[in-house]
């Protein structure tokens, strides 16, 4: 099961602040939520929000499978995200 995954232009531009190599791997997570939930460390926090821990940065994602549809909530360092 394939899913479309929506982010927020805030949370792209927060990316472009990040050093490449650093952009390169969120990126990277970004696009592997495509399909969700295979691969990736993922915790359910709410009714249909998740999760998604890669490195020292957290993602925080809402899940609407009637839709197939992702949409990312937030995205940042682990000590600084709260949800």
């Amino acid at each position: 099961m394939t899913f479309s995954v929506v982010i927020p232009e805030r949370t792209r531009k927060k990316i472009t602040k990040y050093p490449s190599d650093l952009q390169n791997k969120l990126i990277k997570k970004l696009n592997e939520l495509v399909d969700f939930p295979k691969g990736l460390d993922i915790k359910k926090i709410g009714e249909i929000t998740y999760r998604v821990r890669t490195g020292d940065f957290r993602i925080i994602i809402d899940v609407y499978f009637d839709k197939r549809v992702i949409e990312v909530v937030k995205l940042d360092a682990r000590g600084r995200i709260h949800y």
